[in-house]
Parts: structure tokens; C-alpha cells; sequence
């Protein structure tokens, strides 16, 4: 704009007001990857921008050496695993649990330092918090969420000087991802999924799967898609397939991750589930916090050499879930983006100290495939993620990820 007005002679005046809040001090207690390094060095010239990055990047840490580098009170939005964002800090900052404020989801604590906050606390029925105006640094995680209107509002109505966005899918299914760049800025820096499986310490593994699913249903019956669902969750056929994989996974001693979209196939496939193994863990929505709190304790306790089984909806652990020891992954649904696929094989894109993981590549029927778009991710992009899960050399890790697709032919299947 600037130089548009000079081009035409334009006189301009520039007022500023955003506000670089309070000098505070913080030090970062550790060292940063090679890339990592890269991505700071390049996020740290701008005040506004936004990191793409890969799923188990190191996001979080990162954003706490600007946190550290900038030295001005921050504010976090982060809708789930606000713990863990506090851990870390902790961690890495070297700072004390009561200098790290928590608001959101039943918590109103600011210390007015490092706080991390849910976003319809800070934007409720189109009216903004006066104290959003405190802060000199905004950190929006998972930035992809920001299209939404009262998200939007809220990072668009704040001051702050230095603004950052975070997010391994920045393209939205719905076309708004333009948004996070208007309120956010550019994309500084971009790590794609090559080039971090080429450096990762294990490799993945694609297994196809093949079963004798099969429905008739017109290529014009996409509106019956929920009756297809139905059907696909409650085959007999297909779920014995899957489960006796499960089992073999289970005498194999793998720590596993079994995905499902919807309730009712999880609770036939926890069923058959709970007779292979005594370490089932059963996540969905609708779980208090202290039930939550309860299973991950037990999850904890599980030892190394021993398995377990961690059954949950797709769309609980869609973001931030955080184990890294998984080193197995059934995706036992249809996935019909290329972003969903990509947080869930995410989920075992996380350094271990475990050997392997594995990629399981699709359950499908033997007959033609219903033609219903709602089904289908682009073999090229299901081919983005898996192509750079080859054999790195030197490396002895394997990781597999299967994803059960309904049948022969569906294009995810790579």
C-alpha cells in the first residue's frame, strides 16, 4: 500500500498502534533442532507470520524459543491440551507452574506472563475481553481454526505487535484458509512431510487391505452416503477382518491405535477388543475430564513390553494428541480429506525410543467401489503423505499406519 501511495504521490502519515505489552524475562533451557533452527531464525525477522509445519515438527517448542528471543508477555490460544503447552513451557522456559496462567474450560487464571487460554474465552457472543489488549505477542495454534468468525474477531481486534500462527493443515476444507493469512500474515516458513521423514529415526510401512465388502448403491445415491456408513460399521465380515490384524498386532506386542469415526462400530470392535487384551483404552467424546484423567494415568502404567490397544473417534484425537510410544495405527473408516488424513497419520509421526511403525494401507472390498465423492481422498494426495515413508538408510524403525479403506478400489488407498 505504501508504495502504491508513493507511486502517486501520495502524502501518507502512519500511526501505530499495536502494543509490544510488558518486557518480561524468559530463557530457553534447551537446544533446537537443525530445521528448527532454520524456521526460528527465519519466524524471528518478521513480528507476523505463520510456521507450516508437519505434524510432531516441534511446533510447540519453537514458538517457546520466541517466546524466549521476544521477551514481552504472550498469549497462547490453544483449544485442546493446554497442559501440555504448560509442561512444556515449564520445561523449557525454566519457569514455575504459578507463572503460566490457564484460562478457559472451567480455569480463569491470568498471570499476565505466559497464558494460555481457550478462544471463546476470550470471544463470547461477538463481544472481546478488555484484557486481550494486555499482550504484546499472540500465538494462535492450530491456526487453521482461525476462520471461524468469533476466532477471526478476536486476533483481528487484538494489538498485539507480534502475532504467529501455527499448523501442520493450513487448507481448509472449506475454502477460508485465506483468512489466516490476512489476520496472521504470510507463510515464513514451510517444512513439508518429505523432508522430515527423511530425517526422522524410523520408517513406515503401507500395508493394503482387501476384504469381500461389498453394497449396491447407485453412483447418484450419495445422499444415502449415512446409510452406506451404517452398513460399512456393522459388516460382520469386514470388522472379524480387522480385528483378527488387531490381534496379530496385539501377539506381536505393538502399542496400537485403533480409529474409528463413529460410536457405534466402537463399541462393537472395544467388544471383541477387550477378549484379546486386558490393555484396552477406550477415548470418545463425552468424557469428563476426571475420566480422561483416569485413563491416561492407566495408559502410563503400561510397560514397554507389554501391549496395549487405545480404540478411539478420529475426531477426539484429531489434534494434539501426544503418544509418542504408538508405533501401530488402524484407520478403520473412510477419510474423504487430505487434512483429516493427515492429523491422524500424524499421530505416529512422533520420535520414540520404540522400533517401529507401521502404515496400514487400506481395507477394501473385492468389487467395484460405490462412487460416492464423500469417500474419496486424491490418490495424489494420499501419495504425499505415504511416498515419503521409504526405508531411510541406516535406519532399523518401522512404523506402520493401516488405513482400512471399505473397499477395492477407493483411490486412498495408494
Amino acid at each position: 500500500m505504501e508504495t502504491l501511495l508513493c507511486h502517486y504521490k501520495i502524502k501518507i502519515q502512519i500511526e501505530e498502534k499495536r502494543i509490544k505489552g510488558k518486557n518480561i524475562t524468559f530463557k530457553f533451557q534447551g537446544e533446537l533442532l537443525d530445521e528448527q533452527k532454520k524456521a526460528a531464525e527465519v519466524l524471528f525477522r518478521y513480528n507476523t507470520g505463520v510456521l507450516s509445519a508437519t505434524t510432531a515438527f516441534g511446533k510447540i517448542v519453537l514458538a517457546l524459543w520466541l517466546i524466549a528471543e521476544r521477551g514481552v508477555n504472550t498469549l497462547v490460544h490453544r483449544k485442546q491440551l493446554m497442559d501440555q503447552w504448560a509442561q512444556q513451557a515449564q520445561q523449557f522456559l525454566n519457569i514455575s507452574k504459578k507463572e503460566i496462567g490457564l484460562y478457559g474450560g472451567g480455569r480463569k487464571k491470568r498471570t499476565g506472563k505466559l497464558d494460555i487460554a481457550v478462544i471463546q474465552s476470550v470471544s463470547h457472543k461477538g463481544e472481546i475481553v478488555d484484557w486481550l489488549d494486555e499482550y504484546g505477542q499472540i500465538i494462535v495454534d492450530e491456526c487453521h481454526h482461525i476462520s471461524a468468525f468469533s476466532f477471526e474477531k478476536a486476533i483481528r481486534q487484538s494489538p498485539a505487535y507480534y502475532k504467529l500462527g501455527l499448523s501442520a493443515t493450513l487448507t481448509r476444507k472449506d475454502g477460508k484458509h485465506p483468512i489466516i493469512f490476512m489476520n496472521l500474515g504470510d507463510i515464513r516458513y514451510s517444512v513439508s512431510a518429505k523432508k522430515q521423514a527423511a530425517i526422522r529415526s524410523f520408517t513406515h510401512k503401507v500395508i493394503p487391505r482387501e476384504t469381500d465388502f461389498h453394497v449396491d448403491f447407485a453412483e447418484s445415491a450419495s445422499d444415502r452416503i449415512q446409510d452406506l456408513f451404517r452398513i460399512l460399521a456393522s459388516d460382520e465380515n469386514r470388522n472379524d477382518f480387522i480385528i483378527a490384524d488387531i490381534k496379530d498386532a496385539i501377539f506381536k506386542k505393538r502399542k496400537i491405535l485403533v480409529l474409528t469415526e463413529r460410536k457405534e462400530p466402537l463399541e462393537q470392535l472395544s467388544k471383541k477388543i477387550a477378549t484379546l487384551t486386558e490393555n484396552l483404552f477406550i477415548l470418545q467424546g463425552g468424557l469428563g475430564k476426571k475420566q480422561v484423567k483416569t485413563i491416561m494415568e492407566g495408559i502410563e502404567l503400561v510397560t514397554d513390553d507389554q501391549n496395549i490397544v487405545i480404540l478411539a473417534t478420529g475426531r477426539y484425537l484429531g489434534e494434539g494428541f501426544d503418544l509418542p510410544f504408538l508405533d501401530t495405527l488402524f484407520l478403520t473408516f473412510p477419510v474423504s480429506w487430505k487434512g483429516t488424513l493427515t492429523q491422524y497419520a500424524g499421530r505416529l509421526h512422533r520420535e520414540s525410543h520404540l522400533f517401529q511403525r507401521i502404515i496400514s494401507g487400506g481395507y477394501h472390498g473385492r468389487e467395484e467401489p460405490v462412487k460416492a465423492t464423500a469417500l474419496r481422498v486424491p490418490a495424489a494426495d494420499c501419495w504425499e503423505l505415504i511416498n515419503p515413508l521409504f526405508p531411510v538408510a541406516g535406519s532399523t524403525r518401522e512404523r506402520q499406519i493401516l488405513l482400512f479403506a471399505p473397499w477395492k478400489g477407493q483411490t486412498f488407498s495408494c
